[in-house]
């Protein structure tokens, strides 16, 4: 909440006359009765949210309090953001609805705010009377009951989402929780959309700067100025067709995956209002429903916000991940990897990542093909992104100056790439093509100690160092990228074990067994192009000390026995705790070293 003593004469701040202990009510919660969900309602404000999102962005948060005021029956709703100001910590009133609504962009010291106990506990918080340990929020009309629930981006605290009742007549229940938590998951969603849309903005606002500040130049650089004039109107255009293009993507896959699911979820919630006695029946489909719901959220915040931009800011990391969604386009990559440590500074890594998309997708229309290689090699102070093919060559002329679609070819990835002394060298002939993206290293200095020079190639996850990483190097096989990214942010919380890399069909898993040589393979058995249960045959053939582990949906002993037939180590079913995977590696990791000592 925000600095409301700021707001009117009759806002006072002084001492406390209570503890955050005494005002915190939050165990009522689970101690009222909690009214039914209205189920039409909530679909119905859940779709608006999508559509404002796809729509409208930039207003997105301010929806979301007036879908959490009409939902809550609040009297006010609002959400506050943790931001720096003057060097010091505050929250800051970005959207509001209801009593308040008059105050918006207010703000308040982070330690003088329930929103900065809410962020410190991570938790959702119901208070009674907080002005007791909040002197600050006396006001007229009080703020008799306050719920708060916060939200983050990765591990990144964000803000909170919180509904008020300015008398003792209303009283929020579990079911005001539950609806303030999921509109906190959408608020996340909405800030990164936000923010994005008003850095994109910050840029284009900066382009027009330099376009007044050019035009006062001098006739020498006439020609330069009128060069940049048309390249910001192709950005203006570009930009628009770009923020056209994914608000009716992202409105698309709201309806057909998050909206479908919601509506499942309301369908079965009605029939047990009509069916009662068959609550055993839809209560467990219900629950599947929503998690695929959350899932899927999740991994549209992934999309939008890569985690690797939060975490590291590794190379590696990024082009994986590159590779992986341009598998999903039809385009197989190829990763190759030195092994060296490649971390760059955040701008320059998006700038990177965002290149080397560009390349890709070059590959994919105009090459004729629908593979790539990708190398990666540390040289000196600089890292090299080599992206070939073999297919037909390009028209340099054409991918270099404007593209047909509005775009710019690969004029855009150059100009950006020098803007962080970084470039691009492209040669193309009839055999394929060969494009070298060279940037700079974070830390210039520790680039240069230890780095190689010679630009040979190994394949990705056997580093070329000095030093044996003794973590158990697990390559996944699955066709579901949600299950990959699972079994990985759960596998690297182990300190004994790390992915090295991903397969999304059996084919590729054999293929990069061959090249990465890890010491366990985690398969999905049902897989397209090649099956599980024939890529657990080939690799055991061709690599009899590399262990293999089987997943599949059921335990079926057919398939239990299948599986070890071919050389199987383990079979372990996906409904099982991930203990079990953990263990189930270990173990044959331990049992193939002692094969290798007998």
């Amino acid at each position: 909440m925000a600095d409301m003593h700021t707001f009117t004469s009759s806002f006072h701040a002084g001492a406390p006359s209570g503890t955050v202990a005494e005002v915190d009510i939050s165990s009522e919660l689970s101690r009222r009765h909690a009214r039914l969900p209205d189920s039409a309602a909530e679909n119905q404000a859940l779709k608006q949210l999508a559509q404002e999102m796809a729509e409208n962005p930039g207003n997105i948060l301010q929806k979301l309090v007036e879908v959490a005021h009409d939902l809550c029956r609040a009297d006010t709703a609002g959400i506050s953001l943790l931001e720096t100001h003057d060097g010091r910590a505050v929250f800051r009133w970005e959207a509001l609805a209801g009593v308040y609504a008059a105050h918006r962009n207010r703000t308040m010291p982070r330690d003088a705010s329930p929103c900065g106990t809410t962020l410190d506990r991570n938790a959702t918080q119901l208070m009674y009377m907080a002005e007791r340990a909040f002197p600050a929020l006396k006001a007229e009309p009080p703020v008799v009951e306050a719920l708060l629930v916060p939200f983050h981006v990765g591990e990144r605290p964000i803000g909170t989402v919180w509904v008020v009742a300015h008398d003792d007549r209303r009283k929020f229940d579990s079911e005001d929780a539950r609806i303030v938590r999921t509109l906190a998951t959408f608020a996340s969603a909405g800030w990164q959309l936000w923010t994005a849309k008003a850095a994109l903005e910050d840029k284009v606002n900066a382009i027009r700067g330099c376009n007044d500040t050019l035009e006062n130049e001098d006739h020498k650089r006439a020609e330069r100025l009128l060069l940049m004039k048309r390249q910001l109107r192709d950005l203006a255009a570009e930009l628009g067709r770009i923020e056209t293009q994914e608000r009716n993507r992202l409105a698309t896959d709201l309806h057909d995956n998050l909206a479908q699911l919601l509506n499942l979820a309301v369908t079965k919630l009605m029939m047990v209002q009509k069916e009662p006695d068959r609550w055993t029946k839809y209560i467990p489909q219900i629950a599947v429903h929503l998690h695929e719901a959350f899932a899927y959220t999740r991994t549209l915040m992934t999309d939008l916000h890569p985690a690797f931009l939060d975490e590291g800011h590794d190379l590696s990391r990024a082009v994986a991940w590159v590779a992986e969604r341009m598998q999903r386009q039809g385009l197989t990559v190829t990763v190759y990897d030195d092994g060296e440590p490649k971390e760059l500074d955040e701008e320059i890594l998006t700038v990177t990542y965002r290149s080397l998309q560009e390349l890709l997708w070059n590959v994919l229309k105009h090459a004729g093909v629908d593979e790539a290689r990708v190398s990666l090699t540390r040289v000196g102070e600089h890292v090299k992104v080599i992206v070939q093919d073999r297919g037909s060559g390009f028209d340099m002329s054409h991918l270099l100056g404007k593209r047909e679609d509005g775009g710019f070819g690969l004029v855009h990835v150059r100009e950006r790439l020098d803007h962080f002394g970084g470039r691009l060298e492209i040669v193309s002939c009839a055999d394929g093509t060969s494009m070298t993206l060279t940037v700079p290293l974070k830390n210039a200095e520790s680039a240069r100690r230890g780095a190689r020079s010679d630009g040979q190639d190994q394949p990705l996850g056997r580093p070329a160092t000095q030093q044996q990483d003794t973590r158990i190097r697990v390559l996944l096989a699955d066709d579901h990228a949600i299950v990959r990214d699972g079994l990985r942010s759960l596998i690297e919380r182990e300190t004994d074990m790390i992915v090295v890399g991903e397969a999304s069909d059996g084919d590729m898993a054999v293929q990069m067994t061959r090249e990465i040589q890890p010491d366990v393979v985690v398969t999905d058995i049902n897989m397209p192009r090649m099956s599980g249960l024939e890529a657990t045959q080939r690799i055991k053939d061709e690599h009899p000390t590399i262990a293999v582990i089987g997943l599949s949906m059921d335990d079926d002993e057919r398939t239990v026995n299948a599986m070890r037939k071919a050389g199987a180590a383990a079979h372990v079913q996906k409904g099982r705790s991930f203990e079990t995977i953990c263990g189930a590696i270990r173990e044959s990791v331990a049992k193939v070293k002692g094969q290798r000592a007998w």
